[in-house]
């Protein structure tokens, strides 16, 4: 694979590698990217933003968040999560719709989430949340995702989901989408002993578990706060559907584009070998 636009651009930036650059390089085509651009052409426009410039690591693993992230922000399931919460809080700690509105705006503000506000401050059986609150009709939101499957299917990495949710709603979502296979295994909240992201101990469970470096891994997420510790530690962090800060060095609109940017990659790592 030749020297391409980004090659040249990445020869000729001469700031420090931790500068922070918005859309220093974008690939991007009605059609989809040119041959030599990247290796495995997509069949559909796809628009890859680079906002960092270094020497790009060895890469073997993906982690993938999952939900706003494996699917459309748009989409109507953590909304229904949302609703869920707010029963389960009337039902087990007897409080109003309105009093279980502000108790979850509490946890998710001072714990980050509900999960871990019942942890500091109730006692509640947190399985039976998990299982209530992800008890949604999630095939009825979600719909498979051909372009994605396709893509991962011939992405030369080992692909996990990496998930503050729990794992038997990670499967219902893979299976809506169709990319089941796909996936090797699913770190949920269990996983990390129900500690969240953006907290560093996920992360660094995660990598253990792998038994690999931080540095052989890219981090998927829809929240730039979910970049930061992935980041520190030395990951490759790509960035959906949002706006992207100093933690991000790839951007994109959807986790198809995300997909074909770990190919490049990929292409780009294999060339420079």
């Amino acid at each position: 694979m030749g020297k391409t636009p980004f090659d040249t651009r990445f020869a000729q930036r001469t700031a420090t590698q931790d500068a922070f650059f918005p859309a220093d390089f974008i690939l991007s085509s009605p059609q989809g990217v040119s041959k030599g651009e990247i290796g495995r052409i997509p069949p559909y426009a796809v628009q890859i933003t680079f906002h960092r410039e270094y020497i790009f690591m060895p890469l073997q693993h993906a982690l993938f968040d999952l939900d706003d992230t494996l699917y459309p922000r748009n989409t109507p399931v953590m909304p229904a999560i949302g609703e869920r919460i707010k029963t389960y809080l009337m039902e087990t700690l007897g409080l109003t719709y309105q009093e279980a509105t502000e108790r979850r705006a509490y946890f998710n503000y001072t714990y980050g989430t509900v999960l871990r506000g019942l942890l500091q401050e109730e006692a509640v059986d947190i399985d039976e949340y998990l299982e209530f609150v992800h008890d949604i009709p999630v095939k009825d939101y979600i719909q498979p995702n051909p372009e994605l499957a396709e893509c991962l299917k011939s992405l030369p990495l080992r692909k996990f989901i990496f998930t503050n949710s729990y794992r038997k709603h990670a499967e219902n979502v893979l299976a809506a989408l169709g990319v089941s296979g796909a996936f090797e295994d699913i770190f949920d909240i269990r996983t990390v002993n129900y500690v969240s992201k953006p907290a560093l101990h996920p992360y660094l469970t995660v990598v253990h578990r792998l038994n690999t470096t931080p540095e052989t891994c890219v981090y998927i997420d829809d929240q730039s706060r979910n970049l930061k510790q992935p980041k520190l530690l030395g990951m490759t962090t790509v960035l959906v559907d949002a706006d992207p800060n100093q933690w991000v060095d790839i951007s994109v609109k959807n986790v198809v584009d995300a997909c074909w940017s770990l190919h490049y990659l990929v292409d780009y790592q294999q060339d420079e070998d």
